[in-house]
């Protein structure tokens, strides 16, 4: 949903009725696909999607804060008053950052994990951590108040560079959020085909003949997804 309603941004017909429909199942079922043919496929399509939303965030960066229209700073440090939406607020950091804990329902499969996953959740963390404080400091200057966009980022770049500015952030939006629906493909089939280990589940705990991947918990994950898509906003 979150891919559709940016995408929406720069095709605003595909955010209601059959092409939003069509456009959902086609992300899911492919993202499916992709990670039922084996887990080689599935990673490379989460390396090719980060690589692809870097690139436009960490322009924004440099663009953002060399032109440096007037300083945040001093305002930011106010603390609001009391009538605040500190949990709203709490909430959506908790989930900016949430998916860390991800990392260990594949790590069967790393060919390192005892060195891999430790080193992986570190650098992820402090690398996610100082790309989301620059983004925000570049993007508050920017603009006089963020609040007023449901998309801060991509409006913040068409006001520092123009139009070109704010497409070029929007489909790095989308290749983030593509990005993160494979990676839970990645580890939410994963952690269905843990649990079903060893409890007499049958075919939920298979693993394909060819592809050497949990396909069926990867498809009923998958259908699980495509329903709550379809049926939410």
């Amino acid at each position: 949903n979150g891919f559709v309603i940016a995408l929406g941004a720069l095709a605003p017909g595909v955010t209601t009725g059959t092409p939003r429909t069509v456009l959902i199942v086609a992300i899911i079922l492919t993202l499916a696909a992709i990670h039922v043919v084996g887990i080689r496929y599935g990673a490379a399509s989460i390396y090719v999607f980060t690589f692809g939303k870097l690139m436009p965030l960490l322009g924004f960066i440099v663009v953002a804060l060399t032109a440096w229209k007037t300083n945040p700073i001093p305002a930011s440090l106010i603390l609001p008053g009391t009538d605040a939406k500190w949990a709203d607020a709490m909430l959506f950091m908790l989930f900016a950052y949430a998916g860390f804990e991800n990392l260990a329902a594949p790590a069967g499969e790393f060919k390192n994990p005892r060195r891999d996953l430790p080193l992986a959740l570190l650098v992820g963390t402090l690398a996610i951590a100082a790309i989301y404080s620059l983004v925000q400091l570049g993007a508050m200057p920017a603009l006089t108040d963020l609040s007023e966009t449901e998309t801060p980022v991509a409006t913040a770049a068409a006001a520092l560079i123009g139009p070109v500015g704010g497409v070029i952030v929007t489909v790095g939006a989308l290749l983030s959020m593509a990005g993160t629906n494979s990676g839970t493909v990645l580890e939410g089939s994963r952690m269905l085909y843990a649990l079903a280990l060893n409890r007499r589940t049958g075919p939920l705990s298979s693993i394909h003949p060819r592809f050497h991947t949990p396909a069926l918990a990867i498809g009923i994950h998958a259908g699980f997804a495509l329903a709550l898509a379809l049926g939410g906003t």
